[in-house]
């Protein structure tokens, strides 16, 4: 338990027999406390009490004496007289109501005494020793000078209060025993599995818990203890009171007080029933250990072809987008397209929320997996080198290291687990695509449906062009988001294409002024020659050999459609910029 008083040099008077006798003092009010706080006999309570006041008679007594031999000036010593007396007078009053019934030695009586010692020695006692030696301070200034402050004394019922609503939350079994072996506190856990009640303390009750096998063990291991008040630590089953048999790690530790005196023991106890668990699993052979590897690292890969697969899938559907995109003839044809692609991201999402979730139970399983495998290393270390299981576990480390496969397991599975993220957000962005029949406008963000483009049709432009982002900041409007992500994807798609080898395209967001809001979409392609730059927004008009584009035709039209305007800028042989202007809600 925590002391409630503790000597510090702000307390010393720099008289050394003063100084000694109040840390004598100190150490009488700390023996009664931890007497009331281990619910020590009437007896013992008393006679700590009057220990108490026979000192602080004593000191009083030579304390005056002190004074009178040095000097010590008539009417600074009549005051200090008067405070004694008054203390005196206290405290009898108190010795004898504690006489007649112990339980008046109560939490306030002892901060009663912390209070005023910590005054007088801080105040009084201070001003005396300056006055007597301390070169002519007055009496104002030591004051000033002496009287401190000192959180860290707090009150016996907070200190205590706060190591009972820590012990409580843990979850060990924590108590304490008094120097006679008997048990006088014990933690809100050790109550809640033991079953038992705070009365059943002082009986046997709490050796019916231990398991009939290790409780005349753990008897002679405590006895020993107590009798050379060493530490000890035991392993001894519990039994809790719904019949579960718990595995107990206990470490206990003798209880010391300042002036060596024995108090008991404080000991800690914690459930390692899963650890025993583990070593039982040990028993298994170093040939069932690989088994269970080999059939991780079959599951592993076995994901890992479905991640593939999947990929493959993402590319297939990609490509199915594009083609959708290039056979739009009426605006009334993106509604199929937004079907489409729900359909395909809802038949994505479903494997793919079964890969993920089989992904993280391996990285679970990698870890027990791994916990076996160093327990394994370190019961191994602990065989003799001739013991044959010794020898075939060296063996087996020589020629694969357990821990080298287990780091690339969990490599693996990072990366297989990365790429389902990946996997996952490219279904979320789709999910969002598919809203292209939505003909109501609601609040839109451009930028961030710009990112979603960018990844949905990342596979085009990874090996085409370096994407630069310059975001403004612009915020969101109302509009018919899904129509502006049809002529975001076209133009982004557009600028991949006029991009012979590879090059950078560039997306710009921010205000043309109060009014206006601006998105520039800008390649370093081909450019368009002047011939059909006229004619660049018209019908099944293209620039590629291979396919009839009406993207731009259909994205001009959209862009009007919410009395905006798009505008083109071309430069043969150093490439496009296109401008969207949209008005600002």
């Amino acid at each position: 338990m925590a002391l409630l008083f503790t000597w510090e040099q702000k307390f010393s008077t720099g008289i050394d027999e003063i100084d000694t006798q109040h840390k004598q003092l100190f150490n009488l009010i700390n023996k009664l406390n931890e007497t009331i706080t281990l619910g020590e006999s009437q007896q013992i309570l008393i006679r700590a009490m009057d220990k108490l006041v026979a000192y602080t008679y004593y000191h009083f007594d030579a304390e005056e004496n002190f004074m009178r031999q040095n000097g010590y000036p008539e009417p600074l010593f009549l005051d200090h007289q008067v405070k004694h007396r008054a203390f005196i007078k206290k405290i009898a009053k108190e010795q004898l109501r504690c006489a007649t019934d112990p339980k008046k030695i109560s939490m306030e009586l002892l901060n009663f005494f912390m209070d005023w010692f910590t005054d007088h020695i801080l105040d009084a006692d201070k001003h005396m020793a300056l006055t007597l030696f301390g070169g002519g301070q007055s009496i104002g200034e030591a004051s000033a000078s002496y009287i401190i402050e000192d959180p860290s004394l707090g009150t016996l019922q907070e200190k205590e209060s706060r190591f009972i609503a820590l012990v409580d939350r843990l979850p060990a079994f924590i108590w304490l025993k008094d120097e006679r072996n008997s048990l006088v506190y014990c933690n809100k856990h050790w109550h809640q599995v033991t079953g038992l009640t705070s009365c059943e303390y002082s009986t046997d009750a709490w050796l019916n818990c231990i398991h009939q096998d290790d409780r005349d063990r753990l008897l002679v291991e405590y006895a020993r203890a107590f009798r050379e008040r060493s530490p000890l630590q035991t392993e001894y089953r519990l039994i809790a009171h719904d019949g579960t048999c718990l595995w107990i790690l206990e470490d206990a530790a003798p209880r010391i007080l300042e002036d060596d005196e024995f108090a008991g023991f404080m000991g800690c106890g914690m459930n390692i029933s899963r650890q025993k668990q583990v070593e039982s699993a040990l028993a298994l052979s170093v040939e069932q250990l690989e088994e269970m590897v080999r059939e991780r690292t079959q599951e592993l890969q076995q994901t890992n072809e479905l991640l593939n697969q999947e990929k493959e899938a993402q590319w297939t559907l990609n490509q199915k987008l594009e083609e959708a995109k290039n056979h739009l003839i009426q605006p009334w044809n993106m509604a199929a397209i937004g079907q489409l692609a729900a359909g395909i991201a809802h038949e994505i999402n479903n494997p793919l929320d079964t890969i993920h979730a089989n992904l993280n139970t391996l990285k679970h399983y990698l870890q027990h997996v791994n916990i076996i495998a160093d327990i394994a290393e370190r019961l191994a270390g602990q065989l003799p080198d001739e013991n044959a299981e010794a020898m075939a576990f060296d063996a087996f480390k020589k020629q694969q290291d357990p821990a080298s496969l287990i780091d690339d397991l969990n490599g693996l599975a990072n990366a297989a687990i990365e790429s389902a993220n990946r996997s996952q957000k490219l279904v979320q962005n789709l999910y969002e695509f598919s809203r292209i029949n939505k003909k109501d406008k609601d609040l839109f963000n451009i930028e961030e449906n710009l990112d979603a483009i960018l990844t949905i049709i990342n596979s085009q432009l990874t090996y085409k062009a370096e994407i630069v982002k310059d975001y403004g900041g612009i915020k969101p409007i109302h509009c018919i988001g899904s129509q502006l992500n049809q002529v975001f994807m076209n133009l982004l798609t557009n600028a991949a294409h006029a991009i012979k080898d590879f090059g950078r395209i560039t997306v710009r967001t921010g205000y043309k002024d109060a009014h206006w809001l601006r998105i520039e979409i800008e390649d370093t392609g081909t450019g368009i020659p002047d011939s059909i730059k006229s004619k660049i927004f018209e019908p099944f008009l293209t620039t590629q050999p291979t396919e009839k584009v009406l993207g731009l035709w259909l994205s001009r039209k959209i862009i009007e459609d919410h009395q905006g305007e798009l505008i083109i800028d071309s430069t043969l042989g150093k490439g496009t910029r296109f401008t969207i202007h949209l008005p600002v809600n």
